[in-house]
């Protein structure tokens, strides 16, 4: 689902994951768990996964097409880490990816308070050029989240 507001771009998908808040914001910033299931088409498997996981600290996520070679990279800097219920981060393709630069994400956490051992996951992406960017980030997100749900469910 995507959605415009105020001439900006923004995609928003939720998803309830057997797992507990704190496993989950973890998953984001362990190199090891995030390539395990980083996979936004399943043609692409997670090749390097570099993470500084600080306020302010620098990732790199390398994705290795298996189809063709290809490699394609993105990278980002942590704006707010407040474990385990926010993460907030840059998101930019380094060229000759699409070119999206400096796009915001925010995952938040929300415990199911009858389940700790499950969460709903809210991710948001904002600032996008145009609406073909957000709908290819759409299909991208959509596939690393049904990953990640996978990886849990495990």
């Amino acid at each position: 689902m995507s959605t415009t507001s105020n001439q900006d771009l923004t995609l928003k998908l939720q998803r309830t994951i057997n797992a507990s808040a704190d496993e989950l914001f973890d998953a984001w910033l362990n190199p090891d768990t995030l390539a395990a299931w980083f996979k936004p088409e399943p043609v692409l498997d997670c090749d390097d996964c570099q993470i500084n996981p600080t306020e302010t600290g620098i990732f790199r996520i390398t994705l290795l097409n298996r189809d063709t070679g290809e490699h394609y990279i993105v990278t980002g800097h942590f704006i707010d880490l407040d474990e385990p219920n926010t993460l907030s981060f840059t998101w930019s393709w380094e060229l000759p990816q699409n070119g999206i630069r400096d796009t915001i994400c925010t995952v938040l956490f929300d415990p199911i308070t009858t389940d700790p051992d499950q969460t709903v996951l809210t991710f948001i992406h904002t600032g996008f050029p145009d609406q073909d960017a957000c709908d290819d980030h759409e299909q991208g997100w959509k596939g690393c989240l049904d990953s990640l749900a996978e990886h849990f469910s495990s």
